[in-house]
């Protein structure tokens, strides 16, 4: 159930069954620290607080760019937009560890397990690829093409600009190949299926081999 209250003269949305929180705070006061703000305008202790701005789901908004924010002590501005999408589930999830395959210093190459995003929403990232592979290796991470979070596979992370500009226009443009294995249950009907269907008013042609039969398993690979 989820309710609207003022507290602190704060307008906050709550959700008391899973203790989440959405809320916007405008700061009026300038040289004003984040976390104190946070703190001010919410019933969380700094501690949590610190923990879910690590795990990016702390939003500020200055001027007219709006990025996430992790810095505990940042300074605000008189003006300056706070959002907090605290999600007490989202944020208590442990996500599983990548594992790094290549390293070409401006891109990265991973093994993205199953249960992982690609990349990160509002409520966080810090089960998201992106945000591993920047604290594993230290580095700016950019997303150049995606999984689905159920699926396991090998993802590609960029680590400039040039390198992600140059990597994502591959992938739109095709010269980089992308093969999945997938197992349905029951006997795939033919060894070979092309499907040729629009996606969100795009072209999009799988073709699907049947690999093995076993167990009232097929084992299919998809281009």
């Amino acid at each position: 159930m989820f309710i609207s209250v003022i507290l602190n003269g704060f307008n906050i949305k709550i959700n008391f069954m899973q203790r989440i929180i959405e809320q916007k705070i405008i700061n009026q006061t300038n040289q004003a620290l984040l976390i104190d703000i946070l703190a001010d305008a919410t019933s969380l202790s700094k501690q949590v607080l610190k923990s879910a701005l690590d795990k990016g789901c702390v939003w500020l908004k200055s001027g007219k760019k709006i990025n996430r924010v992790r810095r505990v002590k940042k300074p605000l501005k008189v003006g300056d937009e706070v959002f907090l999408y605290f999600n007490e589930k989202i944020l208590s999830s442990i996500p599983a560890e990548p594992d790094l395959l290549l390293d070409k210093k401006d891109y990265s190459v991973w093994f993205k397990p199953a249960g992982v995003f690609a990349q990160g929403s509002k409520w966080g990232d810090h089960c998201a690829l992106t945000r591993l592979v920047e604290k594993a290796l230290n580095r700016n991470s950019f997303l150049v093409h995606r999984l689905d979070r159920a699926t396991s596979g090998i993802m590609m992370v960029a680590h400039t600009k040039h390198a992600a500009r140059d990597l994502s226009k591959l992938f739109a443009d095709r010269k980089i190949n992308k093969t999945y294995l997938a197992i349905v249950e029951g006997e795939f009907n033919t060894d070979m299926l092309t499907i040729n269907e629009k996606i969100d008013d795009k072209s999009a042609i799988s073709h699907i081999k049947l690999l093995t039969f076993a167990n009232n398993r097929s084992l299919l690979e998809v281009r």
